[in-house]
């Protein structure tokens, strides 16, 4: 077969960006969620609990990234879930924001923030 190039295609393709978007959409959550619950199972302000935190909001931002990418290649049929992607970027970014020994607010917010961002 002269010419012939082996390439992966992925189902329901919109394009070449779409598919690099959807690679990066389904690694960064493959490295979100288990950093997410290393950071929720760890104590708060330890190393490791800091480290997953980081890596967490860091993927969630590439979600967030990816998602934006793909719906707007495929509006206005997923248009809804940029709102989903949104809320759950604000809760990471909130559980960021608040870091230990940040009072009142943190005690209603922090724990929050980690259920939420998780939809």
């Amino acid at each position: 077969m002269a010419g012939a190039t082996s390439h992966i295609v992925l189902p329901y393709s919109c394009g070449a960006v779409f598919d690099v978007a959807l690679v990066v959409h389904i690694t960064a959550g493959d490295t979100a969620v288990p950093a997410g619950l290393l950071a929720m199972l760890t104590r708060e302000g330890w190393a490791w609990h800091i480290g997953a935190g980081r890596v967490f909001l860091g993927g969630t931002i590439a979600l967030f990234g990816s998602m934006l990418a793909m719906v707007v290649i495929r509006r206005p049929a997923t248009i809804h879930l940029a709102a989903l992607g949104s809320i759950a970027l604000a809760a990471a970014l909130l559980g960021w924001h608040n870091p230990r020994g940040a009072a009142a607010v943190k005690v209603r917010t922090h724990g929050w923030a980690w259920r939420t961002s998780r939809c």
